[in-house]
């Protein structure tokens, strides 16, 4: 671990929080009437999106906006894990922003996956985190000392209410003992949820037709957004909760007098541009990136040779004989795309920067700025493949692989609006006279 890393956690967790969230005005319709749970998980890096066109889902920092439309005497927010889609540097920085933000916007409880429990054990942040929510884990691992699950009580219409929530490993799940999971089971004042670590699909689909002896299963299952998986009429609720943060799950538990057990539902609030940004949420991504800098990921890049001695030449080399596609070109929005990440302090970020210049994956290819800043912007080697035989030869020879094509950089998470939209975005870069 770097000692940029090192002295982040050092400051934001060991030494406390210096962030203050602020309760946004709670929804009038919301007040004294049932208990929402709200659901967050398979969080997988994203901490924003990449921001580069409009239509996108997600951020920490406008998730705020929908967790706070509850007031704190009547919302559990639960993460369910899988914060990081691998363990590498930049993940183990976004690993700590996750709990940093968590403890902002006022989590109550963080399921940590068997991977989230290697990273808490790599950073040593078991017992900074102790402080901050309640965390349960499913896994036993040496020297973690971690509870499998944990309650709050709620009091509502003036009824006494304590939701349960258990954790356990899909590999030691048994549909036949759910009910020993939970203390006081049977009591009517005891809402039990069970998440299921690392469920997928085909295990979400086996549970959806028995009568488990539990209220709701949380099985994270991989969806962009989150569903209920179980039949209309099943005595138990069981869902997902989406990934990449782009939507936020809502259990609602609503309370009639008349009936003995709450009434459970469950829907989906897409976190989308129009929400209100947090400000303690937006400095500290700021911090992330600040890191992020310090932590020179850019210049430790990996890289790969390109084939046949090949060479990135940039965009400049074209234009002696391209000249009037060059000018065009200029004019677009590819030749500003560097720019575009200086003005959101993202130049320092590989996985932004991959997107914004010239071959950032191989050798030859984007380094810095300062080294290589001719290989700023997606130029003409992005789609036509490195120039340096072509401009050698005078033409003669081909360009080659490798080039990106549109989907490399357009691709759903990035670029909302590409899809179905093709032929509108290719002519906003045309800069070629046939048709």
């Amino acid at each position: 671990m770097r000692p940029a890393i090192g002295l982040f956690l050092l400051v934001c967790l060991g030494a406390g929080c210096v962030f203050v969230t602020k309760d946004a005005q709670p929804d009038p319709d919301q007040v004294d009437k049932d208990i929402v749970v709200f659901l967050t998980g398979n969080e997988l890096g994203w901490l924003k999106p990449c921001g580069c066109s409009g239509g996108q889902l997600g951020g920490l920092s406008r998730r705020s906006a929908v967790l706070e439309s509850v007031p704190r005497s009547q919302r559990l927010i639960i993460e369910t894990g899988a914060l990081i889609p691998e363990i590498s540097e930049q993940s183990l920085i976004k690993f700590s922003i996750f709990l940093q933000a968590f403890q902002i916007l006022g989590y109550d409880l963080v399921n940590l996956t068997a991977q989230d429990l290697d990273v808490v054990q790599q950073l040593g942040l078991l017992e900074e985190l102790k402080g901050q929510f309640g965390l349960t884990a499913a896994k036993v691992m040496p020297g973690l000392d971690l509870p499998d699950t944990y309650s709050r009580s709620f009091k509502i219409n003036g009824r006494d209410i304590e939701i349960c929530i258990r954790a356990v490993e899909r590999e030691d799940f048994d549909a036949d003992s759910v009910e020993s999971l939970f203390m006081g089971a049977g009591r009517q004042n005891v809402v039990r949820i069970l998440i299921v670590n690392r469920a997928d699909e085909a295990f979400a689909r086996s549970l959806a037709g028995k009568p488990l002896p539990v209220d709701c299963i949380v099985c994270p299952v991989d969806r962009e957004e989150p569903e209920v998986l179980s039949a209309p009429d099943s005595p138990c609720l069981l869902v997902s909760v989406g990934q990449k943060g782009r939507y936020v799950g809502k259990l609602v538990l609503a309370f009639d007098d008349q009936a003995e057990r709450p009434i459970l539902s469950f829907a989906s609030q897409a976190v989308s541009e129009d929400l209100p940004y947090n400000e303690d949420i937006t400095a500290l991504y700021a911090t992330y990136q600040d890191i992020v800098k310090d932590s020179k990921l850019l210049e430790a890049y990996r890289k790969v040779p390109l084939d046949n001695g090949l060479v990135f030449v940039g965009s400049s080399k074209c234009k002696l004989c391209h000249e009037e596609a060059y000018e065009i070109w200029k004019g677009k929005q590819h030749a500003h795309a560097y720019a575009t990440l200086e003005g959101v302090g993202s130049q320092y970020d590989p996985e932004c920067v991959v997107c914004h210049v010239v071959g950032l994956e191989y050798e030859s290819g984007f380094a810095t700025e300062k080294d290589t800043g001719f290989l700023k912007d997606v130029g003409c080697e992005v789609c036509h493949g490195p120039g340096s035989q072509h401009v050698k030869t005078y033409g003669e020879a081909e360009t080659a692989e490798p080039k990106k094509s549109c989907l490399d950089c357009h691709a759903p998470e990035h670029s909302a609006e590409y899809a179905g939209n093709e032929q509108e975005f290719l002519e906003k870069i045309r800069h070629w006279k046939e048709p």
